[in-house]
């Protein structure tokens, strides 16, 4: 569908019923309307954000566990 916005509305008219199956996003948030029997992120989307919290937290912990999701 091609629609000169990507938000909630737009989605309401191509999504007008529940999605069966798995909807793989980015973090736009309107997705999160969406009614779908599955959602996932986006991985390079997540690891980008992954990144963006890096750059703010140097703590042993939030390291630790950075390293496990990117695994």
């Amino acid at each position: 569908m091609i629609d000169k916005s990507r938000g909630g509305p737009a989605l309401q008219k191509f999504f007008v019923e529940a999605f069966n199956g798995t909807l793989v996003t980015d973090f736009w948030g309107a997705y999160r309307s969406v009614m779908a029997e599955d959602n996932q992120y986006c991985l390079p989307h997540l690891l980008r954000e992954l990144l963006k919290v890096d750059e703010h937290n140097r703590g042993a912990e939030w390291q630790a566990f950075a390293r496990q999701l990117r695994r």
